[in-house]
């Protein structure tokens, strides 16, 4: 069977693959210009483009960005960020402060550092929304502060009356989400993460967005204030309403007051319900209770699970909560389970791939070292399958490995030692193919079980690892079939001289971010020459001995240091990212932490170098 070129396919199957499948920068860098005529038509001719510029290179960055006056009115899907790309919101606003150009824009992705900006910029940037028919909506906040103007336009998003699906995730804790009693919007699937959200105004989501299908929510407070009391009053005729909530996802904080009586009055209203998901440390293990609220609140449901962890059903009462699980009903509902987890808290960053995590949820974000589940519907106590998304942590000291369950979707996989057991019960347990992100903390150099484990973790694109590691192994690395786009080495301080540099691009060609711990910075101008796709580099500060009384303090330093740096960054504690481009490797920032050599080092080199001299001399008069 011959194999179809891309070129041998009909214009109208290209159009749609180049509209539907092809990231416009990839479209502008790739096909425009760079293939034939018949390319560079089909491109004019698109009317529905798409533009993903998150964590994407500064030079392709810059490069679309010039380009993008001649496509802006058939750009359907927008993806702007500041997630290793400190400056690109600004850079984008700079030129385009509204979005009412982008006439077709349907969906947008808006995730903004709010320390980089000034708010007038995100919000005339929001209120231009309501020009467009905007469909999708995400807004991802990274530092926000709590401001009453961007409270202000967020609520305002809700009154969009095109919009059908909107995310928003932040860190900002005083939300005023009374004011949607002066709107109704048509939105039908929500996710509220990160932000200021107590059980009450629960109430006025419910109510206020009667069109609402799916609800993603992380509650922060369960308490009840007496205001609400007034409103729900003002809005008893609404409250009669039957919710059509399909889907609810519940994250609650630690040490919540929540209880099943607290949450009556919503079931009662939610007969369409069909997936319900809870993450709670509250006083929810009650098998008889729910049991009712499945009778007679929620006829509907098809999917019910609730997680929880060893804080609150700690481990000497797991066994008798399991078992109160284990009868005829549950186990006849194969869709409804009970998962407790017990985690490790990690102590580096390694988790925190997109900069934002909500405290209600981040604990279970963090890797699973012990599971139990119920009920227990085996056979001659066969493997469970746990198809939710989890996090795994395996090593010597937890019992993970001593779970008798199949995990079917690991998203990250911590690996404290790399040995034949555990290699073992990886590939028995596990779906490898599933893993996304590798931390390997092995305090070993030389392991020969890990070529095994990466020839199993085929699909990873993040990797944390010490250098030693990829040192002593390095031959592994080179031949490997992981393609790794993320790098982190700053588990533990390493050398980075200009060999390890040669060492890091040869082991991960295509790394794209890169994250390091060393006082050896001098060096990093070498990056532009050995590992060439390089989006962003993240580094601790080793020579950052300021302190600082206030945050108005530092808040000059950092300015003074943009305006004295030719490259764009952020710092966060003592760590820099910096978006990386040709300018950046030849700023002279570098050259402040290069090694003053001693008087013994230059008496040493000096010594060789005449050395080597007289060794030329002698070596030039024996052939003369």
């Amino acid at each position: 069977m011959s194999v179809s070129k891309l070129e041998s396919l009909p214009n109208e199957i290209l159009t749609d693959i180049l509209e539907k499948y092809i990231n416009g920068v990839d479209l502008l860098i790739c096909f425009n210009f760079q293939q034939n005529r018949r390319f560079d038509a089909l491109i004019r001719r698109c009317q529905r483009l798409r533009f993903n510029f998150i964590q994407c290179h500064k030079d392709d960055f810059r490069f679309c960005y010039g380009l993008l006056p001649a496509y802006i009115d058939r750009i359907e899907e927008l993806a702007i960020s500041e997630e290793g790309t400190p400056g690109q919101i600004y850079a984008f606003l700079s030129r385009h402060p509204t979005f009412e150009l982008f006439t077709r824009l349907r969906t947008l992705y808006f995730h903004f550092d709010y320390d980089t900006l000034d708010v007038n910029y995100i919000r005339t940037a929001l209120e231009s929304l309501s020009k467009l028919n905007i469909h999708t909506l995400s807004i991802k906040a990274m530092n926000i502060k709590d401001n009453p103007e961007f409270e202000y336009a967020v609520i305002r998003l809700f009154l969009l009356q095109s919009l059908k699906c909107l995310t928003l995730k932040g860190s900002w804790t005083n939300m005023n989400w009374d004011n949607l009693v002066y709107a109704e919007s048509n939105i039908e699937y929500l996710t509220i993460s990160g932000i200021g959200f107590r059980l009450q105004d629960f109430d006025h989501i419910l109510q206020f967005i009667p069109h609402l299908k799916y609800f993603d929510c992380g509650i922060t407070n369960t308490s009840f204030s007496r205001r609400f009391r007034q409103i729900e009053k003002k809005s008893s005729k609404t409250n009669k309403l039957k919710y059509r909530l399909r889907t609810l996802i519940l994250s609650l904080p630690e040490y919540s007051s929540l209880t099943l009586d607290m949450l009556t009055k919503y079931f009662n209203n939610m007969p369409d319900l069909h997936r319900l998901e809870i993450k709670t440390d509250a006083e929810l293990l009650d098998a008889d209770a729910w049991k009712m609220y499945f009778e007679t609140s929620l006829p509907s449901l098809t999917h019910f699970s609730l997680r929880t962890t060893t804080s609150f059903a700690n481990t000497t009462n797991v066994e008798s909560v399991l078992r109160s699980f284990q009868n005829s009903y549950w186990i006849e509902k194969k869709n409804f389970n009970i998962i407790i987890t017990d985690h490790e808290a990690l102590t580096y960053g390694y988790l925190k791939i997109d900069q934002i995590n909500p405290p209600a949820r981040y604990k279970y974000d963090q890797p699973v070292t012990r599971c139990w589940m119920a009920p227990n519907r085996t056979i001659d106590n066969g493997m469970v399958t746990i198809d939710k998304s989890i996090n795994l942590a395996i090593g010597d000291e937890n019992c993970i490995s001593s779970c008798p369950f199949y995990y079917d979707n690991v998203k990250y996989l911590v690996v404290a030692n790399v040995n034949l057991s555990i290699l073992s019960w990886l590939t028995t347990h596990v779906n490898c193919s599933q893993i996304k992100h590798l931390s390997i903390t092995s305090a070993d150099k030389r392991t020969n079980t890990l070529c095994s484990l990466l020839a199993c973790v085929t699909a990873v694109r993040s990797l944390s690892i010490s250098f030693d590691l990829i040192s002593a192994n390095s031959e592994i690395f080179m031949t490997t079939d992981i393609c790794v786009k993320h790098l982190d080495t700053s588990i533990n301080q390493h050398s980075f001289s200009g060999q390890d540099i040669i060492l890091l691009g040869q082991c991960f060609p295509y790394v794209e971010h890169l994250k390091i711990k060393t006082s050896d910075l001098f060096n990093v101008p070498l990056l532009e020459i050995y590992v060439k796709h390089l989006h962003s580099l993240t580094f601790e500060m080793q020579q950052m001995d300021q302190s600082f009384d206030d945050d108005y303090r530092r808040q000059m330093w950092e300015y003074n240091l943009k305006r004295e740096l030719k490259f764009l960054f952020n710092i966060k504690d003592s760590t820099m990212t910096i978006w990386i481009d040709a300018a950046a490797y030849k700023d002279p920032y570098w050259q402040k932490y290069a090694k003053v050599p001693s008087d013994t080092t230059t008496a040493a080199t000096n010594s060789a170098n005449k050395n080597k001299k007289n060794s030329r001399s002698s070596l030039f008069n024996f052939f003369k």
